[in-house]
This record gives C-alpha cells, sequence and structure tokens, in this order.
C-alpha cells in the first residue's frame, strides 16, 4: 500500500502533532490493517518520551532537537519508480535476488528473489503477520520494549514492510541485497519509515546487502530491522550508506542469535547532517558469536554516531566490535558501545576498540566503551584511542617521491583497509573501493 502526505502545513514538533499525523493517516487508510496493533503500540510508546534530548542516555552525543522543527511528510503520491531505475541502483550480482523499499515502503513488485527462491521466502510483512502467527507476536512484543524514541516514531509510520526467511539447512546461492531507494523530491522533505523482519532458519546461510541510494533534498530515513538467527546459523550482513548530504539517516537493528549461530555485520558510511546506528543484539544461546566491523568516513560537517548494546546471555558466547572513524574538516563521530554479560554467561569473549583518526582540529570524536560483567570465567576487553596523520612516515612517504595529498590518502586508506577487507562480495566491495578509498583522489 502507498502513503499519502498529511496535508497540514505546520511542522512536526510535539507529540501531539504526531497524533495528529497519525490519526490522518489512519482515517485516510494509508496504514495496512494487519499492522494497525504495531503502529499503535510505537505511537504510545513515541509519545510517552517524545524526541529524545541529551538526557537521554542514547543520545548524550547527539542532538535531534531540529528534528522536531523540519516538518517531514510521508510521500503525498504513489511512487512512480520503474524497473529500471531500480535495476540501475543494484549490484550487479543482486537483480534476481533483491528487496526493494521506495521511500519507505516495500514494493512487492519491484522486488526479485528468483535467484534463490529455492532457498528464501519473501512475502509483505502484513501477509507474515497473518501466515506466522510467532512473527506478529515476536515483533510486537519487541515494539513494546523498545526504548529508542526514534525507532518507536518508525514502529508508529510503518505502512508496510517485508518479513525475508531463510529456510532451515539452505545456503543462499547468490547475496540478497535490500534496497533503500529514495525516489526524487522538491515539493516537501519527506519522511520514511522501512521495517524488515529477517528470520535465518537453523543451520541455513546467506549474506545480507543493505545499501541506501542518494537522497534528494531533506530526507528523514528511519529504518528498523529485526533479525532472529537460528541455531547454527551463519550470516553476513553488510551495510552501505554512502551518499549522506542533507539527510537525516536514523538504523536500528534488533538480532537475536540461538546456540553456536554466528554473525557479523560490515557497517561502512560517509556520515550525513545525521546518521545515527544503533544496534540492539542478543546472544540468547549457547556459543553464539556476533561481530560488528563498522567505518566511517567523514567529511565537511558530516556527522555519524553509533550505538551499540550487546547482551551475552548465555554461556560461552562470544563479541568482537571495531569502530574505525575518519573525521576530516568539522565533522564529527561518536561511538557509545557497551557489552554486558549476565549472570550466568561465564565462559564469556568480548573485545571492543574503538580507533578514530582526526586529520584537522576542528572535527571531534567522542568515545565510551562500556563492560557491564555479572559473571565468573571471562574474558572482556575495551579500549579507544585518537590520533592523526603520523607526520614522521608522511614525511617517509614524500621522500619516495609522493606527494603529501597521496602520501596522507595512503595511510588513511590503510587505516580504513581493516574494516573494508572485510567485503568479501566483490561487486561491493569494488563499490566502497570507488567511494571510499578512491574518494579524493586525482
Amino acid at each position: 500500500m502507498n502513503a499519502t502526505a498529511i496535508n497540514r502545513p505546520e511542522a512536526l514538533k510535539t507529540p501531539d502533532d504526531i497524533m495528529a499525523d497519525f490519526r490522518e493517516l489512519l482515517v485516510n487508510g494509508c496504514f495496512t490493517t494487519e499492522l494497525c496493533g504495531l503502529n499503535a503500540v510505537g505511537l504510545e510508546k513515541f509519545n510517552s518520551t517524545g524526541f529524545p534530548s541529551r538526557k537521554n542516555e542514547k543520545f548524550t552525543y547527539l542532538d535531534v532537537s531540529d528534528l522536531a522543527k523540519a516538518g517531514f511528510h510521508l510521500r503525498k503520491e504513489p511512487s512512480q519508480t520503474t524497473q529500471s531505475q531500480v535495476e540501475a541502483q543494484l549490484l550487479p550480482s543482486t537483480h534476481n535476488s533483491r528487496v526493494v523499499f521506495v521511500d519507505g515502503v516495500y514494493m512487492d513488485h519491484l522486488s526479485d528473489i528468483s535467484a534463490v527462491r529455492g532457498q528464501v521466502e519473501l512475502i509483505p510483512l502484513n501477509e507474515a503477520f497473518t501466515q506466522f502467527p510467532e512473527i506478529k507476536i515476536s515483533t510486537l512484543n519487541r515494539a513494546i520494549d523498545e526504548d529508542d524514541p526514534i525507532a518507536n516514531l518508525n514502529t508508529a509510520f510503518t505502512i508496510n514492510g517485508a518479513h525475508l526467511r531463510i529456510k532451515e539447512g539452505e545456503q543462499a546461492q547468490a547475496p540478497i541485497e535490500i534496497l533503500f531507494l529514495a525516489a526524487r523530491n522538491k515539493s516537501y522533505p519527506l519522511f520514511t519509515a522501512p521495517r524488515l523482519v529477517i528470520d535465518i532458519g537453523a543451520g541455513a546461510k546467506a549474506d545480507f546487502i543493505l545499501k541506501n541510494t542518494r537522497e534528494f533534498g531533506s530526507y528523514l530515513h528511519n529504518a528498523v530491522v529485526d533479525v532472529n538467527a537460528r541455531e547454527n546459523s551463519e550470516s553476513v550482513l553488510y551495510q552501505f550508506s554512502l551518499h549522506g548530504g542533507s539527510a537525516w539517516r536514523f538504523f536500528k537493528l534488533n538480532v537475536d542469535q540461538y546456540a553456536k549461530s554466528s554473525l557479523k555485520l560490515v557497517n561502512v558510511s560517509t556520515g550525513a547532517r545525521i546518521s545515527r546506528y544503533a544496534y540492539d543484539w542478543n546472544l540468547k544461546g549457547p556459543g553464539a558469536s556476533m561481530e560488528i566491523r563498522s567505518l566511517a568516513a567523514l567529511n565537511n560537517k558530516a556527522k555519524s554516531h553509533k550505538y551499540a548494546t550487546i547482551r551475552h546471555q548465555a554461556p560461552g558466547c562470544s563479541s568482537r566490535l571495531l569502530f574505525k572513524n575518519i573525521v576530516n574538516d568539522e565533522s564529527r563521530s561518536s561511538v557509545d558501545s557497551t557489552v554486558i554479560v549476565e549472570p550466568g554467561a561465564s565462559g564469556s569473549f568480548s573485545q571492543q576498540l574503538i580507533r578514530n583518526l582526526l586529520t584537522t582540529d576542528k572535527g571531534r570524536a567522542d568515545n565510551k566503551p562500556n563492560l557491564m560483567i555479572h559473571a565468573d570465567d571471562v574474558q572482556c576487553s575495551h579500549g579507544a584511542t585518537i590520533g592523526q596523520l603520523d607526520e614522521e612516515i608522511l614525511f617517509y612517504l614524500m621522500s619516495r617521491g609522493l606527494t603529501r595529498d597521496v602520501a596522507a590518502r595512503s595511510l588513511l586508506n590503510a587505516f580504513a583497509r581493516e574494516v573494508t577487507n572485510s567485503i568479501k562480495e566483490p561487486y561491493a566491495a569494488a563499490v566502497v573501493e570507488e567511494n571510499i578509498l578512491r574518494r579524493g583522489e586525482e
């Protein structure tokens, strides 16, 4: 179902405004009937908090006061996006294994999983709520427990999402691209709320590529992805946001992992007017393992904020977190990560490392790695560093004939490759190479 915009001219400034917007969309029949209960939960949760201030622990380093004044709207008219426009944005390896959202709404007719149909099922989220009551229950429970105000705003205004299931014991034969496509719009700032639920069956294997296209004008992209990784499953989730501009970009990832499952996230971004990635990760079964490798390469006044909470809830689980930020010009980054080892989660292993490279005196990097340990027999470490380009190494490279700019770019690329080398999908690696490692080269 396609959304229509709110016609009232005033800006979305208070929870009362949000309530009025919600009622108008409801009266106009914009919401999907099966998801109205989910929408209502999100609205109630958001109305109890409003837009977050820096007093909210999750937003200590992020000022979103301008967000409440921006007057974002859902799209007035149905998107006229065509198959050819979608295919122009896809990686060559994913033309027949794609899940497409346009302006926050799942587009079944633009999606195509024919390359993985034997291993994967894809249906609209409203149909999943009807066919699989357990999906409805788990999604509602997550929404009820959600304490992130921006994620609650997504839940309130989800028009329709998608449910993607990797069948038990299957291995997807191609990477699956989840494309968040922004249609051109000049008449009003857009608010999008895509919602995706991914179920990875027991013993299944799959790689996913989440990719934002370039936003046009002022844009609020506010996505929520829920992942259930069943026993002995193995997956990699690549996340690329390489076109920021004046966009506001929020992303919330909720993960539940079960016994001996493995899930790795590789995130590469260039920031935006504001970008915020929040990860809420539960290692629920013995031997579950997770890893985050994240790189933000920021220029001008771009901002990138990461907030992660990893809970070890069973024995023998492992977590590895690496956040790297290249802070150029007047850009700003922050990372606030917490690993919690709960009672009974003995034998846990955890590493947290935040590394920042500042190339000017006007940039800023805030770091807050945390450990909360409530069990014995664990190995946990955390640390953070902030540095600049090494002048001695620069001098050495320049003495070998490189210009200062080329020498500096070589050092920045070396810093980035600890993350970018984790991208094993060749076409995705080429996109990152072009947009991150080669950016600024002549």
